[in-house]
């Protein structure tokens, strides 16, 4: 799996923080100065999400990137940010939102809406396999899961969509390398059995 490294850009943690609370406060021309903070980690998980996405996608990275600053930070935002960790967890949840809203469009535009049928053995590896499922559906399932174990969706937004790596998913999270693995199986083991059989489990 291709990772976005950020280890370069965690000891930005600080001012991106304290923009943050700039931001919170509403204080002018902080959004402005969180841009050059925040835009090549956002950029990577941009990318890391368009490389799970069809060749032929009309959404590129950079348009991915910008929707997400927009929602999260654009006019009528009224997020209240907590850390760096928080906004960067936000903007993975945002871009898998912006995806899922581009594809129900796309076939809204092609054909009358219809869910297809996955078989058991679409996700050899559970989300490792995401290319090859129905979004609409992995995303109805990690909406699930995060109803039923918020931390294990966590895990999966920023593990697999995000592109960051187990240790630093861990670390964003405040978990051990060993919860965040655990999480990860537990997720995994979960999203397979939800899309291959259509019923809902308890992770």
């Amino acid at each position: 799996m291709q990772s976005a490294d950020i280890s370069p850009r965690m000891s930005q943690s600080d001012d991106i923080t304290t923009v943050l609370e700039r931001i919170n406060r509403d204080e002018q021309g902080a959004r402005d100065a969180l841009i050059p903070l925040v835009e090549i980690e956002l950029r990577a998980i941009a990318e890391a999400y368009m490389r799970r996405e069809r060749v032929d996608h009309t959404l590129q990275a950079t348009a991915l990137m910008d929707d997400a600053f927009l929602k999260l930070l654009g006019d009528g935002a009224n997020l209240t940010w907590e850390s760096r960790t928080h906004f960067f967890r936000a903007a993975a949840k945002a871009m898998r939102h912006i995806l899922i809203d581009h594809e129900r469009g796309r076939r809204s535009a092609k054909r009358p809406p219809g869910r297809k049928r996955l078989s058991p053995d679409v996700l050899v590896d559970a989300v490792a396999a995401a290319p090859q499922v129905d979004l609409l559906a992995l995303n109805e399932a990690i909406e699930n899961l995060a109803l039923l174990d918020p931390r294990q969706a966590e895990v999966v937004d920023l593990h697999h969509f995000g592109g960051y790596t187990l240790d630093e998913t861990a670390r964003m999270l405040g978990i051990s390398l060993g919860a965040a693995k655990g999480e990860w199986a537990a997720a995994k083991a979960w999203l397979h059995r939800e899309l291959s059989s259509g019923h809902h489990a308890a992770p």
